[in-house]
């Protein structure tokens, strides 16, 4: 095999061109033995491998440069897709969060709502229970009045304590039925409403029954002149029992 001598053209990325070094290699591998690239044939004759000082350095120069514009590229390509990234995945961190919030708020509101409505039937359940006793209260009191009734009725006018029937004038009304020492006295009495007037019912809550000139309040009990109970006959038709 013949061998031939060349220098290597790959400036920059091999050392051997960058020094024009000059090789020899047989003419079937007739390439640099560092880089091996295909060498570029030189004679005899041809002062330092036959490249021309100025144009090596504008290769080497060219050659730099596009390795520097490369990297910067490259670079700022790396820098761009880095951003576009954790920007994606600020955003996709941001509707998670958000999701996450309307879901507690609905939750939130659901188990308000839940306690509301709780809340509500206890209230319920606890105003049929109080209309209940009332209910119950008022009925005993008047089954009470009318036993006393039938039973005030089965006595004579005069009672054995001395008690008789009479009349009396109350200021906001008339009274006429049992009466003792001048007072009104025992069950069964009539009033007959003169004036509006404001009757203490005794409750501990300050409640009053307001009654008007027209209304009879019938069926009484009083005990030594003070109104214990009776049955308020309003104009309209209604009635109700009271104690005070």
């Amino acid at each position: 095999m013949a061998e031939k001598k060349g220098i290597c053209k790959n400036v920059v990325n091999c050392s051997l061109a960058d020094k024009e070094e000059i090789q020899i290699a047989d003419d079937l591998n007739f390439v640099c033995s560092e880089c091996h690239n295909p060498l570029e044939e030189v004679s005899e004759t041809k002062k330092n491998g036959g490249l021309d000082p100025n144009k090596k350095k504008l290769i080497i120069l060219i050659a730099a440069a596009v390795v520097v514009i490369g990297g910067g590229v490259g670079a700022a390509m790396g820098i761009s897709s880095s951003n576009k990234k954790k920007e994606a995945a600020m955003l996709e961190a941001q509707r998670i969060q958000d999701s996450v919030q309307q879901v507690r708020e609905a939750e939130e509101q659901r188990i308000a709502d839940s306690i509301a409505l709780v809340n509500a039937a206890n209230q319920a359940a606890m105003d049929e229970q109080q209309r209940i006793a009332d209910s119950i209260a008022q009925a005993e009191e008047a089954q009470r009045i009318a036993d006393s009734i039938a039973n005030a009725k089965k006595k004579s006018v005069k009672t054995s304590t001395g008690s008789a029937s009479g009349s009396t004038n109350l200021g906001w009304g008339s009274y006429s039925g049992p009466m003792q020492g001048g007072k009104p006295h025992g069950v069964g009495g009539t009033i007959r409403v003169k004036s509006s007037y404001s009757i203490d019912l005794k409750d501990g809550r300050g409640s009053k029954l307001d009654v008007r000139s027209g209304e009879t309040i019938e069926n009484t009990k009083f005990d030594n002149g003070r109104l214990r109970a009776g049955e308020l006959h309003r104009a309209d038709g209604t009635r109700k029992w009271f104690n005070c």
